[in-house]
C-alpha cells in the first residue's frame, strides 16, 4: 500500500484572522474552495491554469449510488465501535462515515486497506481534541511497521523519553500523536545505540561509551555510570615528599633528584581555594654539612598555618632526613 504523507500545521489562538495561506484564515468564514485554493497560487515557471468548479468535480458524483450504501454498516461499525467512546463526544462521526463509504465504493481492494487514512484522520483529530483513541490497527488492517524495539502506538507523547532526559515527558505540554514509541517502561538510548532499553540499562559517555554500572577513575574521582549518568565519588589519594640526608629529594609525583642547596628553600606551598582546608607553607634551611664538604645538610624546618610564621619551627643539627 503507498504510503500518504500528511502534514500538520498547529497555531495559537492568538492567529486568529492574522494568518493566510491554503490553511485558511482562521476567522470562522465559509470559503469556496476552487475560488480559495486558486487565490494562493504563488509564482512559478510553470504556466498553472486556475482550477474550475467542472474540473474539481468531473467524474464524481454528488449523490451516493446504491452500490456505494452497501458499504455503510461496514463503515458505522468502524467509527461507532465502542472503542471509540472517548472519540465520538468530541468529534462528530458521520464525516468520516461518509468518506469511509466513498473511499470503500472507489477501492479495488475491499480488505478495508482503503479506509486507513480516513480512519487515521478521524483518531488523530480525537487526539487533538483531547479525547483517547484505541489502537485499532491490527495486522491486517492498517498495520504500521516500526524500528526493532519500537512500537507503534495512537496515543503517545510526542516528547519522547531517553537516557539523557528520562522525564521528558511529564512536563510535555503538545498533545498526544500517533507513531513509532518505545514500550512501556523503557527509555529511547540517545547515548549509543538508538534503541528502546530499561532506564537501569542506561550507558554514560565521557571520551568513550561506557556500560550501565562501568567505572573510570580521573583527577581522584571514582565515577559509576548508573542510569544513564555519572555518580562520583571523591578518592582520598595520599602522596608523600621526601627529604634525605639534605640533598636526595623525592617529589610527590615519585621523582627523584639530587640538589645540593645552600640557602632557605619552600618545600611545599599551598593556597586554598575553597575556605574551608587550610593554607599552608612549609620551608626548609639547607645548608654545607660542616663535616662533609660537598654534601648540604637540614638545618632548619618551619611550617607555617593561614600565614602565622610563629606556628611551628624545628631544628635539625644532627638529623638530615625528612619525610
Amino acid at each position: 500500500m503507498k504510503e500518504i504523507v500528511i502534514i500538520i500545521v498547529e497555531i495559537d489562538d492568538e492567529y486568529a484572522n492574522r494568518i493566510c495561506g491554503l490553511c485558511g484564515d482562521f476567522n470562522g468564514q465559509q470559503i469556496s474552495p476552487i475560488t480559495f485554493g486558486n487565490g494562493w497560487k504563488t509564482a512559478s515557471p510553470i504556466n498553472c491554469e486556475d482550477l474550475t468548479e467542472a474540473v474539481q468535480t468531473s467524474g464524481k458524483t454528488e449523490n451516493m449510488t446504491d452500490s456505494c450504501k452497501e458499504f455503510e454498516i461496514f463503515c458505522k461499525d468502524l467509527f461507532k465501535n465502542e472503542s471509540w467512546s472517548s472519540c465520538i463526544p468530541l468529534i462528530h462521526p458521520e464525516p468520516y462515515i461518509q468518506a469511509c463509504v466513498k473511499d470503500m465504493c472507489h477501492c479495488s481492494n475491499l480488505n478495508g486497506s482503503c479506509v486507513c487514512s480516513t480512519l487515521s484522520e478521524f483518531s488523530r483529530q480525537c487526539s487533538h481534541a483531547g479525547g483517547q483513541p484505541p489502537n485499532w490497527r491490527t495486522p491486517k488492517l492498517c498495520a504500521k511497521h516500526c524500528p526493532p524495539t519500537m512500537v507503534y502506538d495512537e496515543y503517545g507523547s510526542p516528547c519522547i523519553n531517553t537516557c539523557r532526559f528520562p522525564d521528558t515527558s511529564l512536563v510535555c505540554e503538545d498533545h498526544n500523536i500517533d507513531g513509532c514509541f518505545c514500550p512501556p517502561e523503557t527509555v529511547l538510548d540517545d547515548i549509543s545505540t538508538g534503541s528502546c532499553i530499561p532506564l537501569s540499562e542506561c550507558p554514560c559517555k565521557h571520551d568513550k561509551v561506557y556500560k550501565s554500572n562501568e567505572v573510570y577513575q580521573e583527577r581522584g574521582e571514582n565515577c559509576t555510570c548508573i542510569a544513564g549518568k555519572w555518580s562520583c565519588e571523591s578518592l582520598q589519594m595520599h602522596a608523600t615528599c621526601s627529604v634525605e640526608q639534605g640533598s636526595y629529594i623525592t617529589t610527590f609525583d615519585g621523582k627523584d633528584f639530587t640538589f645540593h642547596g645552600d640557602c632557605d628553600y619552600t618545600l611545599a606551598k599551598v593556597n586554598s581555594k575553597d575556605y574551608v582546608s587550610p593554607n599552608f607553607t612549609i620551608l626548609v634551611h639547607l645548608t654545607q654539612c660542616s663535616r662533609q664538604q660537598y654534601d648540604s645538610c637540614l638545618k632548619t624546618l618551619k611550617i607555617h598555618l593561614n600565614r602565622d610564621k610563629n606556628n611551628v619551627s624545628v631544628n635539625y643539627s644532627n638529623y638530615n632526613n625528612l619525610h
